[in-house]
């Protein structure tokens, strides 16, 4: 009995060491322009939004996949502000395709972001074009690839615009999980 055990733990362990073999050989191999433009075009399929990438990028397949952003900004504006910008976004990758060699979003995390909501004198909102955007998006497809599963806010500003009222108010310290109803097929927030 033991020496099955045995085998099967031997087994196991092989199997293990050599998916972290093939991850390294792949982080090796896959240049960290390529990771950063899939996962860059993988959020714009998936949000139908174009994110602006204007800082660093730090991309690392080994141990684990994920990819930092600084200074990313979405929804952009004619006047030159942004409906939501953050300090850094982090992309965790799927394991399972990284092994492959296919890069997938497993979620998204926006640290420190900040997001503009605003209301013009008609009472229009800067968010109107982006909402419907996403909406369009999230429309079920069959060839519409998978999608990143959450979406997390860490300490987040949240800046509230209304120029009929003339009102101007800050929320702070926002922390927020939503759950991508692509994937999940269900809509959960926290």
């Amino acid at each position: 009995m033991s020496v099955g055990i045995k085998r099967l733990g031997l087994a196991v362990a092989a199997v293990f060491a050599m998916g972290f073999c093939a991850l390294f050989a792949i982080s090796l191999a896959m240049p960290a322009d390529t990771v950063r433009e899939r996962v860059k075009a993988q959020i714009e399929a998936v949000t139908g939004l174009d994110p602006v990438l204007r800082g660093k990028v730090a991309v690392s397949l080994f141990p684990t996949g994920s990819v930092r952003f600084d200074d990313v900004r979405l929804g952009g504006q004619s006047d030159g502000t942004s409906a939501l910008t953050t300090e850094q976004l982090v992309v965790r990758l799927r394991f399972f395709p990284l092994l492959i060699g296919q890069i997938e979003i497993a979620d998204i995390n926006l640290v420190h972001p900040t997001i503009t909501i605003g209301f013009d004198k008609d009472g229009r909102s800067n968010w109107s074009d982006h909402i419907d955007t996403l909406a369009r998006a999230l429309q079920p497809s069959p060839e519409r690839a998978r999608s990143f599963s959450e979406i997390r806010i860490t300490d987040g500003t949240v800046l509230l615009q209304d120029a009929a009222q003339k009102i101007v108010q800050t929320l702070t310290n926002i922390e927020f999980a939503l759950a991508w109803p692509a994937i999940s097929k269900s809509f959960a927030a926290t």
